[in-house]
């Protein structure tokens, strides 16, 4: 618990202290070497990746991935675990199962193929917990959290219960009645979930069967819609906060104001140009050391804000976490291939009247299949996003089959939603 209490506290200053743009880049040049000096010596991966670069240039060295990560795992990490031993661990925490104390297994939920797989040590533990906390709790009071993930993992049960917080884990697979009756005997003062499952105690709530009402929402795990947003804090009565957390690290936090700042104390982000203002970003986790995260291409699609948060904190923010790069709908012009970015799809949809949820899947290189949910009449809500997405595909010269389906199609509750998905 000293440990977290430090990590707390450090969090705090930091994000006073770091401010300053020029400060905060020599912080983190700073951090980068120590950090890269420390794995050339312990990582036999990034030893042999880097040959022929100047390691003091940190900022240009190789690229690496999830596949390449994976493929190399027992020379990637500092600590000596086998892929097998970690994957056995990992598997064992998703079934609740009990596990080492020393390390933190995980995997990431595969949306993108490959189920990423993570190690962390106590320390790392720690950090994250210390952080978090710092950067979620506007002050210091007793709170009782309640947290849904995927799978479980002693990553989110090292602040389990003390003097001032209660922190109680939530599986996603848990029937939603059961959920709800817990949540009602638990009554937290801040839930943590995916927006999805956000939804779903929203609508449960407005039914009677939900008894909650937390002072903090924060949505974690999958992209959180702006028209979602809304819809949420209007039922909830309170704003709803973001914490943009992936497989390699902790990405971005939400500020007093509820904009998503990048958490320039822990990680570099390294933007790519995709084009229309999205980026890629190439992350290096500074703090990071049992499995080292440098020059990582995340595969997400990010828009950042142009103007600085007025909450006085120089840390860039993400205006919208676009989802991945393959989420791009690639489609047939006249001259030659197209991307549609998700924002331009959700736009066009949601602009007609009597759109509640959607889904778009890619079916063929020119066949989109478009799910909805509607409040109207579901042929007239049809036949208006038809022509709104006719309109958008002008622009690229493509001529696309639109086919559209009632309903929105099954998913299961254990996997993260998507809203456009390419097959």
């Amino acid at each position: 618990m000293l440990d977290i209490i430090k990590h707390f506290w450090g969090a705090k200053r930091r994000w006073q202290t770091l401010r300053d743009v020029e400060a905060l880049k020599l912080y983190q040049d700073k951090k980068a070497r120590e950090l890269v000096d420390y794995v050339k010596e312990h990582s036999s991966f990034y030893r042999h990746h880097w040959q022929g670069y100047d390691s003091n240039n940190w900022q240009h060295l190789p690229i690496i991935n999830k596949a390449l990560m994976m493929d190399n795992f027992d020379k990637f990490n500092t600590v000596g675990i086998k892929k097998d031993v970690a994957l056995k661990f990992a598997h064992q925490a998703e079934t609740n199962s009990k596990v080492s104390n020393r390390f933190t297994y995980g995997l990431s939920s595969g949306t993108s193929g490959e189920r990423g797989l993570f190690v962390v040590d106590h320390q790392e533990r720690a950090m994250w917990a210390g952080i978090v906390l710092a950067r979620v709790l506007r002050q210091i009071k007793p709170e009782r959290i309640a947290l849904f993930l995927r799978g479980n993992s002693n990553l989110y049960q090292t602040v389990r219960r003390g003097r001032f917080l209660q922190f109680r884990y939530f599986d996603l697979s848990t029937p939603l009645e059961q959920s709800l009756q817990l949540l009602n005997a638990f009554q937290p003062t801040i839930l943590v979930t995916p927006p999805s499952l956000l939804e779903q105690l929203a609508s449960e709530r407005e039914a009677g069967h939900l008894k909650i009402q937390p002072e903090q929402l924060i949505s974690v795990a999958e992209v959180l819609e702006p028209q979602d947003k809304i819809k949420l804090e209007s039922i909830f009565n309170v704003p709803v906060h973001q914490i943009y957390q992936a497989t390699e690290g902790l990405l971005a936090i939400s500020c007093k104001h509820g904009l998503l700042h990048l958490q320039e104390d822990l990680i570099v982000v390294q933007l790519e140009s995709l084009g229309d203002n999205h980026f890629t970003p190439i992350i290096t986790d500074l703090w990071r050391k049992t499995q080292p995260i440098i020059r990582y291409d995340l595969g997400d699609v990010l828009r950042l804000e142009t103007e600085p948060c007025t909450c006085g904190n120089s840390w860039r923010v993400i205006k919208q976490i676009e989802g991945r790069k393959n989420d791009f709908i690639e489609i047939s012009t006249s001259q030659g291939k197209a991307n549609l970015f998700p924002d331009e799809l959700r736009q066009s949809i949601l602009s007609v009247t009597g759109v509640l949820d959607y889904t778009v899947i890619q079916k063929g290189i020119n066949h989109l299949h478009i799910y909805l949910e509607t409040s109207n009449t579901f042929n007239l809500v049809a036949a208006n996003v038809k022509q709104c997405l006719e309109k958008l595909l002008q622009h690229f010269d493509a001529t696309v089959k639109l086919e559209f389906t009632r309903g929105l199609p099954p998913r299961e509750s254990t996997i993260k939603r998507r809203r456009i998905i390419r097959r």
